[in-house]
């Protein structure tokens, strides 16, 4: 059968062709002008339907209130127009409900003004309450504001945010969204303009507004193309993901060309997985040799149809297409450009890594969670690197971490801290998706079946290696077991600060144990700081002088390990802060000796080989106990890995070469050695010329030489079977 291979690069940042809003599971409002159907030009739209699937359509059925259809307006797509007089659409509001402090939201709208001129206000979308408006006015400054998603009553002016003077009939796309954290932010074309904290809860409502705030004033004059509403905070990679493609679609910026380079490609370099079920997951690698004679893939090439955009960071994927399947091999970003203009064969060397890489450097932030599954908080941390949503798979997680926090901690090195604690696994898959596995992964389908079975006809090259380095017959597991410790002071104010007359001072206060001084995992109950009791000021730094502590205004902000303290000095002199104290409940991490496993017959045989493990975040010792017991059973004895390299003999076989992940269980019979033996994929590597060859090696480890594990709602509990932990 043909096969085609095929090789992209996203040089637009919109997403490759078949990626739609609709992959973004949270999308719950989706109004496009060019999916109105059954108008003329000029007709009122009486109700413009919601392509979500969710139907939350817009509607409007009073006559004279009805915005119109009009075609050909941007980049040659029709709009829905406002008169600026009553032309709205509402609906009840999106569920579910009722909203909280903790809610997020994304809003992102394809707009153009007619005619921005006066002191009116002009109402791009509006949730039904001060707390969720986005508009327009034109008076000191002008441009875009939000009224809301939490600002206090009566803050709205100092957080007003000016984006530019907008061009009458300018089309621009605007998004405005909130955080779980309580940030609110607004883009325009992009560009992020504003980012505050909210201190209030949302208000409950139940309609939306497009055109208008609350059906009565701040009517828009303008065209309205498209508008997103997604219930959730979309991280960097899908808000650029959607921007760019509204960008595309409506004109707003210019289209580099398509991303399909195949023809361009004279080979293909994968290599994927890990070498053993200790280490970690391996970044993953590409490396593409392209055609380059004429240079467009060469970054300094003005002339390039390409420029500016061959550079660092853009996605790239390979696939192979068969038999009208598409199989996927790899999907990373761009991390290096080299050239070889001088060359007889000119080339262009690209090699993208997949997002493990862009996950080494970001730093994250994740307020204290207590008693989530690893799973969740991995989930967590792919938010907090702004990771798009529709692109992981997640197991839930077999642990339940008590008390976890994370600031300013790095979102890969964390990740597979919390994996090697669980016994799981951290990998991006051959489609792009961030992947973790728990620990009962790979004893529940399709991996506790054998999915392809593998001979001498089906291997050009077998090579098993009996390693000594990965045996190990003396086990010491060492775990983190929590402790919430009773109310104390968790901070205290070590030097007397002076401020002068009507001035303020910060302190960044960090909490530790009140035992040993060690930092804590987090702090819970944490008491805002009371005067007198927690706090003193004094006309005299020995505090010997008048009592100043009334004249005093404190802003306490608890934060999970630390806190932020503004001390405003009322007082008509000078003030010192002679004693301020933090209490509240510190949450630390303590030292038991570590859980062991061993066994004497393997010591004798092999000699004494140690395994000793840290795991940070397993925070019960009985689980340390049940890994150490699990890991002797299955490295007291030698293990045999083993390294194939497929030979597609039969088509069967060459589409089993395709679509083969790492985990999925084979089994290996090889006559010669005599070996017959399940095993796991670990590790996979693809070298492609297309049209000439392609050769498949994979890295195996052998399956849980204990028998089969037993898990609830999974399998049955049988005399040979033994309890998952």
């Amino acid at each position: 059968m043909a096969v085609d291979y095929k090789v992209e690069i996203d040089w637009d940042n919109d997403g490759f062709s078949e990626e739609l809003p609709t992959d973004i599971t949270t999308l719950k409002l989706w109004l496009k002008a060019n999916a109105i159907v059954g108008l003329n030009d000029g007709d009122v739209v009486t109700t413009w339907s919601d392509a979500s699937g969710n139907g939350n359509d817009a509607i409007q059925s009073t006559v004279a209130k009805k915005p119109i259809y009009k075609t050909n307006i941007v980049n040659g797509l029709p709009v829905v127009r406002f008169d600026g007089t009553d032309d709205y659409f509402s609906n009840t509001l999106i569920a579910p409900l009722p909203w909280t402090s903790e809610d997020e939201y994304t809003a992102i709208i394809v707009i153009a003004f007619h005619t921005p001129v006066g002191s009116a206000a002009e109402t791009v979308f509006f949730n039904g309450y001060d707390n969720g408006c986005v508009y327009y006015k034109t008076s000191a400054p002008p441009g875009y504001r939000v009224t809301g998603w939490g600002i206090p009553t009566g803050m709205q002016g100092v957080y007003k945010s000016s984006m530019g003077i907008v061009t009458a009939n300018t089309f621009e796309v605007i998004t405005i969204s909130r955080d779980r954290n309580k940030y609110v932010h607004l883009y325009k074309n992009g560009v992020n303009y504003i980012k505050y904290y909210t201190t209030v809860p949302l208000d409950p409502t139940t309609d939306y507004y497009i055109g208008c705030r609350h059906a009565t004033h701040w009517f828009l004059d303008g065209d309205v193309a498209e508008i997103l509403y997604f219930q959730d905070f979309l991280g960097d990679y899908d808000r650029t993901f959607i921007e760019n493609y509204l960008k595309l679609k409506y004109g707003l910026s210019t289209a580099i060309g398509g991303d399909d380079i195949s023809s361009y490609v004279k080979s293909i370099d994968i290599e994927r997985g890990r070498e053993t079920q200790l280490d970690r997951i391996i970044t993953g690698r590409c490396t593409l040799v392209l055609k380059n004679n004429d240079a467009r893939f060469s970054p300094t090439k003005v002339t390039s149809p390409l420029y500016p955009n061959v550079q660092f960071g853009k996605r790239g994927r390979v696939s192979v297409i068969k038999d009208a399947v598409t199989y996927y091999l790899f999907e990373g970003f761009i991390t290096s450009i080299k050239d070889f203009p001088q060359r007889q064969a000119k080339e262009s060397h690209i090699e993208l890594q997949d997002a493990l890489s862009k996950f080494i450097d970001k730093s994250i932030e994740v307020s204290l969670q207590q008693s989530q599954t690893t799973g969740t908080l991995i989930d967590l941390i792919l938010d907090s690197m702004g990771w798009y949503s529709m692109k992981r798979t997640m197991d839930v997680g077999r642990d339940t971490i008590l008390y976890s926090s994370f600031s300013n901690e790095k979102g890969l090195e964390t990740i597979q801290n919390l994996c090697d604690s669980e016994r799981g696994i951290f990998l991006i898959s051959n489609d792009g998706k961030a992947k973790f596995e728990d620990r009962h992964h790979r004893y529940k389908s399709p991996h506790n079946a054998v999915v392809l079975s593998i001979d001498n006809n089906s291997m050009r090259d077998f090579v098993p290696d009996r390693n000594y380095n990965l045996l190990f017959n003396d086990i010491l597991i060492k775990a983190h077991p929590i402790q919430v410790k009773a109310s104390a002071e968790l901070w205290y104010l070590r030097d007397t600060i002076s401020i002068v007359a009507g001035d303020s001072t910060s302190i960044d206060a960090e909490y530790s144990d009140p035992d040993t001084g060690q930092k804590v995992i987090a702090a819970v109950n944490v008491v805002t700081p009371v005067a007198t009791t927690d706090y003193t000021a004094n006309s005299q730094p020995d505090g010997l002088g008048t009592d100043l502590t009334t004249d005093m205004t404190i802003r306490f902000v608890k934060l999970d390990k630390t806190a932020k303290i503004e001390i405003a000095n009322n007082a008509a002199i000078t003030a010192y802060i002679t004693f301020f104290r933090i209490r509240g409940q510190a949450v630390v991490s303590y030292d038991v000796a570590p859980r062991t496993a061993s066994d004497s017959t393997s010591q004798m045989t092999y000699g004494k080989r140690t395994l000793d493990l840290d795991l940070i975040w397993q925070q019960r010792s009985s689980v340390a106990k049940d890994f150490a017991d699990y890991l002797l059973s299955q490295l007291k004895a030698p293990l045999d890995l083993v390294e194939v390299m497929i030979f597609p003999h039969t088509d069967a076989l060459e589409t089993q070469m395709f679509l083969r992940e790492i985990s999925d269980r084979v089994s290996v019979a090889e006559t010669l050695s005599e070996m017959d033996d399940e095993f796991y994929i670990e590790g996979l590597n693809h070298f492609i010329k297309p049209g000439i060859i392609h050769e498949t090696h994979w890295k195996l480890i052998p399956t849980d030489r204990t028998g089969d594990y037993w898990i609830l709602g999974i399998s049955e509990l049988g005399t040979t079977t033994r309890l998952a932990y």
